[in-house]
């Protein structure tokens, strides 16, 4: 039975073949640019979550993910999580892990949705390593649920996408097809083949997730 590897090693992982990697480059750009009075409830309180999907050309390390949004009723203590998935006919499919946020960091996103301010957001996560060529997933998801329903997240879409759209999924648990694309950029490092083999080995202890 041919079995494809689908992968999501740690950080530390990287660091066993190099120590030195720096993890600074954009590797995939969705667009930065708020689309103006539209933004889609992702939060765990509300059974609501927002994903987007992404490709690379070449093996890549991730280990940050930037993103805006903005609150119903005010900021709230953020519980963020990011999940990735991989491809199933075009919608999140079988999951693939979430990796650990290492940090946590919000700022003035200088716009806003309607009477809503809207932020900024990088996360630090624990590196996650994505096969060339292959369609994935990202779900971005708040957690207000210590606060108020009405005091919600949403995830801000995008004027700069590539225009393939999204998908959601809310208390109905079905992923389906949303024609918006959402902010988001993710950051890393291209791996070279013989290095991707090597964190393959390396990351055996870190949740290799293999699909049959």
């Amino acid at each position: 039975m041919t079995r494809t590897l689908t992968v999501s090693v740690a950080f530390s992982a990287a660091m066993l073949v190099n120590p030195l990697v720096s993890l600074a480059d954009v590797v995939y750009d969705n667009g930065l640019l708020p689309f103006g009075n539209f933004a889609t409830g992702s939060d765990a309180a509300l059974n609501d979550s927002v994903a987007e999907s992404f490709m690379f050309s070449e093996h890549t390390l991730v280990n940050e993910i930037e993103f805006l949004g903005l609150y119903s009723n005010g900021a709230i203590d953020d519980r963020f999580a990011v999940v990735f998935y991989n491809n199933a006919s075009g919608l999140p499919g079988a999951l693939l892990g979430a990796p650990n946020i290492l940090s946590s960091h919000r700022t003035a996103g200088g716009f806003d949705v309607g009477s809503l301010q809207g932020f900024r957001y990088e996360l630090q996560l624990s590196g996650s390593l994505f096969e060339a060529g292959q369609k994935y997933w990202v779900s971005v998801t708040n957690d207000s649920s210590m606060t108020p329903e009405e005091d919600h997240w949403s995830w801000a879409s995008t004027s700069a996408g590539p225009g393939d759209g999204s998908a959601i999924m809310d208390r109905d648990p079905t992923w389906r097809a949303r024609g918006f694309d959402y902010a988001f950029r993710l950051h890393g490092l291209t791996v070279p083949e013989p290095t991707a083999s090597l964190l393959l080995v390396a990351g055996a202890g870190f949740g290799l997730a293999v699909r049959r």
